[in-house]
């Protein structure tokens, strides 16, 4: 009898050590789960934070190669070019990592933005840019539509003709925002021109929005267009 009772306490008390041991293997491997989802998420949003920080630095040495260029034909130019990429500079370091912005502290950078690109071309119809509404007292987040423009103008390396066209119109409680290229065939798969993704992009504005704005891309063989609204 005593035997039985030993070997009954014997079988329990292994019972409890086994039990135990499978809770803590259960709390130890839902806790890495729980800490790598943690680190998947700070990962994703660290990765979609870093598309407003992004300077093409393409962009950049192209537009002081231009910029030098000009101080000898025509000095004047090439000082309202330098004003106008500090005043780009200066967005990137002192607004573009806040979570939200002025709507014409935007719209002025996307403004400097594409007279900056001008200089790479004579075709003054290259790009035109449309800008109808008041923006005062409206807020946004800082870089949503300028990866839109930053690859057009990649994918739009022909600058012979009427390329780009970007229009946005401020209504009461919405931007609209359109943005469209015709495509450039022949561009390396490899080359500058493959900017940032389109699932990078919309991500970001999931990030930010959630459900509350509305995009809509046409790819079609020769062009490209964006259509997004989004709050203000």
């Amino acid at each position: 009898m005593l035997l039985e009772v030993g070997v009954v306490s014997l079988f329990l008390n292994a019972f409890n050590v086994l039990i135990g041991f499978i809770l803590r293997s259960f709390t130890s491997w839902f806790t890495d789960i729980k800490e790598k989802e943690e680190l998947g998420k700070k990962t994703e949003l660290l990765e979609l934070e870093m598309i407003k920080l992004k300077l093409d630095p393409h962009f950049l040495f192209n537009t002081i190669n231009n910029i030098d260029v000009l101080i000898e034909t025509d000095p004047e130019k090439a000082s309202e070019y330098v004003f106008k990429l500090s005043s780009i500079l200066r967005f990137y370091l002192y607004k573009a990592s806040d979570s939200v912005i002025n709507l014409s502290d935007e719209l002025k950078y996307i403004h400097e933005y594409v007279e900056l690109q001008k200089i790479r071309t004579s075709n003054l119809e290259f790009v035109n840019l449309t800008i109808n509404g008041d923006p005062a007292n409206k807020k946004i987040a800082p870089m949503v539509f300028i990866p839109f423009i930053e690859n057009a103008f990649k994918h739009s390396l022909d600058k012979k003709t009427n390329a780009i066209v970007i229009n946005i119109e401020i209504l009461h409680d919405v931007v609209h925002f359109q943005c469209k290229n015709k495509k450039n065939l022949f561009i390396d798969e490899h080359s500058e021109a493959k900017g940032l993704g389109d699932s990078l992009i919309k991500n970001r504005l999931k990030l930010i929005y959630g459900d509350n704005y509305h995009i809509n891309v046409n790819d079609s063989e020769k062009e490209y267009l964006v259509d997004l609204k989004i709050p203000v």
